[in-house]
């Protein structure tokens, strides 16, 4: 029985071991905090990434349309929405909250998310039903009041939608970074390693 024991031990540390052996910065499970699985390193964002999330941080409503297959035939649904995306200090990153709402006006459904911005200015977002969506950097524009383009389903569904939202509230600070800028191809802008620029004609 002693030897068991023993051998009980043995087998628990090694399994300890193992799981601290295969820790890295890589997770596919969604929580608070997980920004599409992988988290940054603070010299990896850069400012113009940083700038772009304080746009998006805040509240946002307008409309979006959802365009997705199912069965082989293809559907089309208009919703109100309205999005409250938060961001961790420091970080192009953070979490959310989406509201959808019939044409009616009437509830449809709530999802929580994390984001995260990539070095090539695209925008990921990570819902909690297990669905990934990417707004890529030539398919949005982005300012300090608007917000339109389209997103394209990556996982968990075969999606895209397009959506023109308008931010609700007065951004508080009038120096922040990128003040007066607009993000995105629809901007006639391209980001390579973080940094934004004007298109070459």
């Amino acid at each position: 029985m002693k030897q068991l024991k023993s051998y009980r031990v043995w087998v628990v540390l090694g399994l300890l071991a193992l799981t601290i052996v295969g820790c890295d910065n890589y997770t596919d499970e969604w929580y608070p905090g997980n920004r599409h699985g992988y988290y940054y390193d603070d010299d990896d964002v850069s400012d113009d990434m940083l700038a772009m999330a304080e746009y998006i941080e805040g509240q946002w409503s307008g409309t979006l349309i959802a365009k997705y297959t199912e069965g082989g035939i293809a559907y089309a649904d208009s919703f109100y929405v309205d999005y409250t995306f938060q961001r961790s200090k420091n970080q192009a990153s953070g979490i959310g909250t989406e509201y959808t709402f019939t044409l009616a006006e009437e509830p449809y459904k709530t999802r929580k998310f994390t984001w995260y911005i990539n070095q090539d200015g695209h925008v990921y977002i990570d819902f909690a039903d297990h669905v990934s969506m990417v707004i890529y950097y030539d398919d949005f524009r982005l300012d300090r009041s608007r917000f339109w383009g389209t997103m394209t389903a990556i996982k968990g569904v075969q999606e895209y939608d397009e959506f023109d939202l308008t931010y609700q509230s007065a951004h508080a600070k009038s120096n922040r970074q990128g003040n007066g800028r607009s993000y995105g191809g629809k901007a006639n802008t391209v980001m390579v390693k973080g940094v934004a620029m004007s298109k070459t004609k």
